[in-house]
């Protein structure tokens, strides 16, 4: 008991930094290249406009989302790589400082390229200090520090000069330089080699589920489309509510995550999917009929952020819960944040190039209001994988109290059948659990058919749910 106590503070301490670094490299990132504030308010101090030159910055944020995992493909790598990024984005930051000239135009394409790599290599630490099942919580840490950092930088840049603003960023970096240092060397809490090293590509296990996240960068990138529209079409239309955009912008959006990082387990979240498309459709034909008054601004606001609230968490999750599945955890990740930047940038095309932005956004809601859960439900086989069944790693992850010898049906099963509802119910495949317990992967099929008809379930989420109630009924 002691020794699991430890390991709980140590694994605790781990997402902790590994939190407080991300926060502090994103809070430069949405606050300087990413269209920040702080880089608009820096060109309108020299009289340059920063609108396009910011999507350039933004494609090349999303090139090295892209090729990050060519370039890193262990662990060890990913250390070097993520201290190497960080000083080449404050140094590009650093140029800044001088007058404005052909350099300006250079370093901030380099620093969105060089912050995709860092990022997609952040996804190395997120599987290695997050435990299966914590990496929801996690998450949800990761976003609401980011945006809490960025919505303090707002205020702060709405009274403060652009260079001391400029030096505030730099810090950031160089912060999150200094605590990476210390993140490399606190416990793992899993091993790298779950399925591999990464060298090759493949792990151990030789297979990673290539469908399940081509789905899954498509749902990112079509509901994504919409932050894009709402970055070129709502936003400009109040600019003269700056002082207000300025900190209440993402205050939604923290309070969605929050309420959705503390729900009780039992509560399948997938219902907010539907409420969140709702609220995207609702915010958009409001801000084609409401005027631009500060309520109206409310109103647009609170649902668009509330509802990109509930998406982000939603692929964040699963790319956490997919990390365990794939060697290279860089190439997943930036796969997955790179699907996110290119619905920004295709949303962002489509305004610039249409007379009626607003009213092509509504059609685009309404397009994703019917195409969502179509994909939803393709999605279902990734969502019992992951995010779903990160209500039943969360209980296991807890202790020996919740595993499956409890389960009235312990009886019906073997000692194998155990040994393999077990490896189900925290999302592995069964050529996952074939590799891991050296059987056939037609063994564990047979295995597995056995234990449905025991269960009188035909899925993995029906055996899920099934076992879930059974739960909720002791409690």
């Amino acid at each position: 008991m002691p020794s699991t106590r430890k390991d709980s503070s140590a694994n605790l301490q781990g997402q902790r930094y590994f939190v407080l670094v991300f926060a502090l490299f994103s809070g430069w990132l949405l606050t300087f290249p990413f269209e920040g504030r702080i880089l608009y308010s820096l060109f309108e101090s020299k009289g340059i406009e920063a609108s396009g030159f910011a999507l350039v910055v933004i494609a090349c944020h999303f090139a090295g989302l892209l090729t990050a995992g060519i370039i890193v493909r262990t662990s060890q790598r990913a250390e070097i790589v993520v201290q190497a990024m960080l000083l080449v984005c404050a140094a590009c930051t650093s140029l800044y400082f001088t007058s404005p000239g052909f350099h300006w135009f250079i370093a901030l394409p380099v620093a969105g390229y060089a912050a995709g790599i860092c990022l997609a290599s952040f996804g190395y630490f997120f599987h290695r200090l997050t435990v299966r099942g914590q990496r929801f919580r996690t998450a949800a840490d990761m976003l609401i520090a980011s945006n809490i950092l960025m919505i303090l930088l707002n205020v702060t840049s709405m009274e403060a000069p652009p260079t001391l603003m400029l030096s505030i960023a730099i810090l950031l970096l160089l912060f999150s330089f200094l605590l990476s240092g210390r993140l490399f060397r606190l416990p793992q809490a899993v091993s790298d080699d779950v399925f591999g090293n990464g060298s090759s590509g493949k792990g151990s296990i030789g297979i990673y589920p290539l469908r399940p996240l081509l789905i899954l960068c498509l749902f990112i990138a079509v509901v994504t489309i919409d932050s894009g529209l709402m970055y070129r079409v709502v936003n400009p239309n109040y600019a003269h509510l700056d002082w207000l955009a300025g900190w209440y912008w993402a205050v939604p959006y923290v309070a969605v995550l929050l309420l959705l990082r503390n729900l009780p387990g039992r509560i399948d979240r997938t219902y907010f999917l539907y409420i969140a498309i709702s609220m995207i459709g609702v915010s958009f034909l409001g801000f084609m009929i409401l005027d631009r008054s500060v309520a109206s601004y409310l109103i647009v606001n609170t649902l668009m952020m509330g509802a990109s609230g509930v998406f982000d968490l939603f692929w964040w999750s699963i790319l956490g819960e997919m990390l365990d599945d794939w060697p290279n955890r860089a190439r997943l990740f930036g796969a997955g944040l790179a699907a996110n930047v290119l619905g920004i940038l295709i949303g962002g095309s489509i305004a610039s190039r249409i007379a009626e932005p607003s009213i092509v956004a509504l059609f685009v809601v309404f397009a994703v209001l019917i195409l969502l859960p179509v994909m939803n439900r393709q999605l279902s086989a990734v969502r019992s994988d992951h995010a779903f069944l990160s209500r039943a790693a969360e209980y296991i992850a807890q202790g020996d109290d919740h595993d499956v010898e409890n389960s009235a049906a312990v009886s019906l099963l073997t000692k194998r059948e155990q040994e393999i509802i077990n490896h189900l119910l925290t999302g592995r495949t069964n050529r996952m659990i074939a590799a891991e317990l050296h059987l056939s992967e037609n063994t564990v099929k047979t295995h597995v058919k056995n234990i449905y008809g025991k269960f009188e379930v035909q899925s993995r989420t029906e055996l899920l749910r099934r076992f879930l109630d059974d739960r909720a009924n002791k409690l």
